[in-house]
């Protein structure tokens, strides 16, 4: 009876490709036999394929490296092959530092099979600072000085912003006027009347930010004139009238002024003084 049949199967062991070599035997009524064999070569080919690829992402700016949606970002990538396991790997190695805390970073991941088959996919991650820092002056100030004095000479830093921050990184801060330090009022002198000052905060990004506030300067003077109501008097006796005179020649409005003159006995409290 003839027949045809799988006498052996054998394999090389390797993989990519695997030679698989297959004997058969076959054979007549007579009893001759004769065999043959052919090979079969299993081989990979074909790339992986990323099932979720990367987005550009852009986020506003932690100060700390954003670092947890750094990860997220560089985690967020998958990929499979259709003949075994993927290799997932990027080439990130850091951010290139733009301004402040800022930076970006183009990074490649590439999906690699057993066999050496791989496919690539990019995408960029940017730190962005958009945000103006947060500065905080004094109030308002009203100073008085006297008349006598030119000035108000400002002590330490005591018209500074006192309240500054940012999130990003460093900062300047600048103000208005004319002074031999921009970055501080420190040994400024005020003039009489009213001064705007105005400081400008900005980051190394260049967002800026601004507060404002007035100092007004008042001199405080007073002037007291007693003069009587004739010069020439003839008869013992005779009533004296005195005209008391309080003038305020400074700049501001003075309050609770009291005026006594012994010769007279007047002793009495002025309110409310305006200038002038």
């Amino acid at each position: 009876e003839s027949s045809f049949m799988l006498l052996e199967e054998i394999t090389d062991g390797q993989s990519c490709p695997e030679v698989i070599t297959r004997i058969y035997q076959i054979s007549d009524n007579d009893g001759n036999t004769n065999t043959c064999s052919h090979q079969i070569i299993v081989d990979d080919q074909t790339a992986p394929e990323f099932t979720v690829l990367p987005q550009d992402m852009t986020v506003e700016c932690d100060g700390e490296g954003n670092t947890d949606a750094l990860e997220t970002w560089l985690n967020m990538v998958t990929a499979t092959d259709n003949c075994g396991e993927v290799t997932l790997t990027n080439d990130f190695s850091g951010l290139e530092v733009l301004c402040g805390a800022t930076g970006t970073a183009t990074v490649t991941w590439t999906a690699t099979d057993a066999c050496g088959n791989y496919s690539e996919t990019t995408a960029t991650f940017t730190i962005v600072d958009t945000t103006p820092p947060s500065v905080t002056c004094i109030e308002s100030q009203d100073i008085f000085i006297l008349a006598s004095e030119e000035s108000f000479t400002t002590q330490s830093n005591e018209f500074d912003p006192y309240e500054i921050w940012d999130a990003c990184g460093n900062y300047t801060a600048t103000h208005n006027l004319d002074h031999n330090n921009a970055n501080t009022l420190e040994g400024f002198s005020f003039l009489p009347g009213t001064t705007e000052v105005v400081w400008t905060v900005t980051d190394e990004c260049g967002n800026a930010a601004t507060c404002t506030f007035t100092v007004t300067v008042y001199t405080l003077g007073l002037e007291i004139t007693k003069t009587a109501g004739q010069q020439t008097y003839s008869s013992a006796g005779e009533q004296v009238d005195y005209t008391i005179v309080v003038t305020n020649t400074g700049t501001g409005t003075l309050t609770s002024i009291e005026v006594s003159d012994p010769l007279t006995g007047l002793l009495t409290t002025i309110d409310s003084l305006v200038s002038g």
